[in-house]
């Protein structure tokens, strides 16, 4: 490499030719020394890491990656430090940026904007990190997992300042069961180095690990231990918000709003904290309200993806998902200022979904063309806005068959299970009708209303020896939700006849 400014790219990794390259192909003409440490590659990885001139050293792995982090800086000779994983690369726009911060003279711990695309779940978030800082003896990793720096940069004196640099990561654009395996990895770490030090930072990466995984009890566990410690207030935010949605699914509307609160004072500009607000108000008949927060939600969330956001955490959500539930309250509400609000804006950002809607509420005809793409248009988070438009569908014979190309996709989805049932009550096919009932109620997240249109169905098709099962089962799962005792209590008197 022919003489730049005095930079090391410090690297760990393993295993890791499907990235290493994009990696290194995205810094080799900001950095003068490539530092890899591989800790038990077996793949092709330290061989592409020669291509490009590194000098590589071996490190046996101890679960500690500041252990390995802090090996590396050993290794550096660069005046800066820049540290980045192999499935990250330096976006281009920030190549000059980070050259005239490195030939500045001023050595200063660098803030970086880590950008996590999320193709499988339209959720990509934005962190903020010290990933360039000055080469130093005294600068040390800390922490065994989720490492950082910038405890000691400012022990040693060091001032550490924004900058717009951004990391794009790709490593987390993956199914999930890539993301599950590496907590799987993270958790046995994270639950050793807890053992050692019960920060509340430490308690917070275990809850998200937890959550990953879906073990939202034992998630909920760490986030109550994390809230009350000292932690960067985005971080309680995104504590909070899971400790409110926990609560939702339980049905705990008043635990959900006290949670929701909590986080909202300490990031009111969350996009997620403003969605599940909407959520939260619909549910106690602040409708209104619901969908200012849903707009706020919105207009946040675009702040977020043109880079205005400097918050340590920035949760974006995909526009679609947004917009979907908007529209998805406008039409519960009866609300059609705001649901012309929210279709205008869903044009602009997808105009097929936008047209499978627009026909949907206007009840036009569906081509054989626009059935198939049905397909790769609706996924979970715009899904209940195209149930309550299915369901209002005047061509019922239709709405069935769209619903039927979408079975398999779904078969687990309560919601969706619940509005197939419809239809296919509808067209009066009850047995068919009665197992999408039955099936919606076998699911995780199952939903009290499907009991009502079950005992109904029942009631049409003269299976009535199923009723008083049914019932049972109805008193054992929601027993705890008042607004279905209430109605439960009515159907229960009406069915057995009091």
């Amino acid at each position: 490499m022919k003489q730049r400014h005095e930079i090391s790219l410090s690297m760990i990794v393993k295993n890791e030719e499907k990235y290493l390259r994009g990696c290194l192909d995205s810094v080799k003409e900001v950095v003068d020394e490539l530092i890899i440490v591989d800790t038990g590659s077996t793949d092709s990885t330290v061989k592409i890491a020669e291509e490009f001139g590194a000098k590589i050293y071996n490190y046996e792995w101890t679960n500690d990656f500041s252990a390995a982090r802090n090996f590396a800086l050993g290794k550096s000779t660069g005046k800066w430090i820049l540290y980045l994983d192999a499935d990250e690369r330096l976006s281009k726009r920030s190549v000059d940026e980070l050259k005239k911060i490195a030939s500045s003279g001023k050595l200063t711990g660098c803030k970086c904007t880590v950008k996590n695309p999320d193709n499988f779940n339209g959720k990509p978030n934005y962190m903020r990190y010290t990933r360039l800082f000055p080469n130093n003896p005294s600068n040390r990793f800390t922490g065994a997992v989720h490492e950082q720096i910038d405890d000691s940069l400012l022990e040693n004196g060091y001032e550490i300042i924004e900058t717009g640099i951004e990391i794009i990561h790709t490593g987390y654009n993956v199914p999930y069961e890539e993301i599950k395996e590496k907590a799987h990895r993270n958790l046995i770490i994270l639950k050793n180095e807890f053992s050692k030090n019960d920060s509340a930072y430490n308690a917070f990466q275990l809850a998200n690990t937890f959550s990953i995984l879906k073990n939202y009890s034992e998630a909920n566990t760490y986030y109550l231990l994390a809230v009350k410690g000292g932690i960067k207030k985005e971080y309680k935010a995104h504590a909070y918000l899971n400790l409110s949605d926990y609560e939702l699914k339980r049905h705990n509307v008043s635990g959900a709003l006290e949670f929701l609160n909590a986080g909202l004072q300490n990031d009111p500009f969350s996009p997620l904290l403003n969605m599940l607000a909407a959520d939260i108000h619909f549910r106690l008949y602040k409708r209104e309200k619901a969908l200012e927060y849903c707009k706020k939600a919105l207009e946040e969330n675009k702040k977020i993806f043109s880079g205005q956001s400097k918050a340590e955490l920035a949760v974006g959500v995909n526009p679609e998902i947004i917009l979907s539930k908007g529209i998805y309250l406008s039409l519960l509400a009866g609300d059609k200022e705001n649901l012309n609000y929210f279709f205008k804006e869903l044009r602009n950002k997808n105009e097929r979904l936008f047209d499978v809607f627009e026909k949907l509420i206007n009840n036009k005809t569906f081509s054989e063309n626009d059935e198939v793409e049905i397909k790769s248009l609706i996924y979970p988070d715009n899904i209940e806005a195209f149930l309550l438009l299915v369901e209002g569908y005047a061509d019922k014979l239709k709405a069935l068959e769209l619903l039927i190309a979408l079975e398999e996709k779904y078969e687990s989805n309560s919601r969706f299970l619940r509005t197939l049932g419809l239809m296919y009550s509808e067209n009066k096919m009850y047995n068919e009708s009665i197992k999408a009932f039955e099936k919606a109620l076998l699911t995780a997240e199952k939903d009290p209303a499907t009991v009502f249109y079950l005992a109904s169905v029942l009631m049409q098709n003269n299976q009535i020896e199923k009723i008083p099962n049914l019932l049972l089962f109805a008193e054992k799962e929601f027993d705890s939700i008042p607004e279905f005792n209430a109605k439960y209590k009515i159907l229960k008197e009406k069915l057995m006849g009091k």
